[in-house]
């Protein structure tokens, strides 16, 4: 039985816009991800900068609720578990923090930052003198002298914050610490430090870790799986022995050759992506990789790769992949010109194309909405206006003025949340943005014809529709 295990998870976060703060999309941060991690097991989770490993941990510890999925920790489901029922596992799944500078607070001594989970979970007694000899017995686990039980965060140097922040996760004896980017805010000399005190208590405690990072090189010393996100998705899964030797995803191999080595005699060839990570509120279609891949072909845009088992313990998101034991092809090089230059060539083609259709359809929404703007403006002014302003005189110029700004505001909101929904729908977004248009022009036409001095022409045609 894995001590934890996670099934098609899935984290949004909303985006609002408009005057009412309306819902008008999702930030996608963790998509589908499935894996398991063993009772004792150390696993690495890397990825560029804003792939979602953040936002994965903090799910997994129940720091953010999950918008959907599975995490079942000890065989028990916990990803609905209200804030009282967490309480109990809260001392089992613990979770270091990136900023070991924000991670403490300023104004609390190490004595009650370190006290305070053994008092959430009554694990100590009510005497000051067995709390304080508990709490420095536990500095020195970290490498920390007793003497600093009295002193607060500002006193101590980013490494030292690091081993406070790594004593206050090991005070319960947990069964599983997230640790997230631990080591990125520290020197390199700092670095090595903290990375082997977390191995010394991984044996000493036998806490299985889940460790994310994006230096390949520290989670390839500290772990025995590695899995590499890309776009909230999971690309690759495969133990750290076969990182270098048997990395099939494309990704991972441009993530390999980006390592820095250290012989100025043996340089390795980067394999450069071309092009920016995607949106997160819009993702492509088909392979979430697909965009900056070389070998990218019409496939991989239509339909997104599973993850399927290659080898005992390997695992990869990928069309090039297929099935168990099979053949991997060779990406390391891309020495396969034709190959490259054919799938570039699809790529750009299909890109152009898709940029010509939206710029289309959006020419066809402004002209449709300026017609449709003139004509709700002559409503108005000709039909609705005259009678209004003859039962209310006072309102004169302060119609138009009162009608604008809100309608405007509206228009925006409406025009911006259609045109959103459609990108990640595939909805028809044009009946719906040819109103919001044509509301905003007309409100525009009206206020424009009103400061021009204008509005003497609309109260002829107004009279002359009356006469008739």
């Amino acid at each position: 039985m894995a001590l934890l295990e996670i099934r098609n998870l899935v984290k949004k976060f909303p985006v609002r816009r408009g005057f009412f703060n309306r819902v008008v999309g999702h930030v996608h941060a963790v998509n589908d991800v499935s894996f398991t991690v063993e009772a004792g097991q150390k696993v690495g989770l890397v990825g560029e900068s804003g792939c979602g490993k953040s936002t994965l941990g903090k799910t997994l510890a129940r720091l953010w609720e999950p918008t959907s999925g599975s995490i079942r920790y000890k065989n028990v489901e916990i990803s609905k578990f209200s804030d009282a029922a967490m309480l109990p596992y809260r001392k089992e799944i613990q979770f270091i923090f990136q900023d070991p500078y924000g991670s403490l607070n300023p104004k609390m001594t190490v004595f009650s930052t370190l006290i305070e989970p053994y008092k959430v979970h009554n694990l100590v007694s009510n005497s000051r003198e067995e709390q304080r000899k508990l709490i420095a017995d536990l500095l020195e686990t970290v490498g920390l002298p007793a003497d600093s039980i009295d002193k607060y965060p500002h006193e101590f140097s980013g490494g030292q914050r690091q081993r406070i922040g790594i004593a206050r996760a090991i005070a319960t004896q947990p069964e599983l610490i997230i640790a997230d980017e631990p080591v990125s805010a520290l020197d390199v000399s700092v670095q090595a430090q903290i990375v082997n005190l977390l191995d010394k208590l991984r044996d000493d405690q036998e806490v299985a870790f889940l460790f994310i990072s994006h230096d390949l090189k520290v989670v390839h010393h500290f772990c025995e799986e590695i899995i590499v996100m890309y776009l909230g998705h999971i690309v690759e899964i495969l133990s750290s022995e076969a990182l270098y030797e048997d990395a099939s995803h494309p990704y991972t191999k441009a993530l390999l050759s980006a390592i820095p080595v250290d012989d100025p005699f043996n340089r390795v060839e980067r394999q450069l992506l071309e092009g920016d990570v995607p949106s997160p509120i819009e993702l492509p279609t088909g392979c979430p990789f697909h965009t900056r891949c070389p070998l990218a072909v019409q496939e991989c845009r239509e339909h997104k790769p599973s993850l399927r088992t290659i080898s005992s313990g390997h695992h990869v998101a990928c069309h090039f992949v297929e099935g168990e034991q099979a053949t991997k092809i060779d990406i390391g090089a891309y020495d396969d010109e034709k190959v490259h230059k054919k799938a570039h060539k699809e790529l750009s083609l299909a890109v152009e194309a898709d940029a010509e259709e939206k710029a289309l359809q959006v020419e066809i929404v402004e002209e449709s909405g300026r017609a449709m703007g003139w004509g709700i403006a002559a409503l108005f002014h000709v039909i609705l206006s005259p009678y209004l302003l003859q039962s209310f005189p006072a309102l004169g110029w302060l119609l138009y003025p009162m009608l604008l700004f809100p309608v405007m505001a509206i228009w925006k909101g409406l025009l911006t949340h259609d045109l959103v929904k459609a990108r990640n729908t595939g909805e028809d977004w044009l009946p719906q943005a040819n109103w919001s248009m044509g509301i905003g022009w007309a409100c525009l036409i009206s206020w424009t014809s009103e400061m021009m001095g204008l509005g003497h022409l609309w109260s002829l045609l107004g009279h002359l529709f009356g006469a008739l």
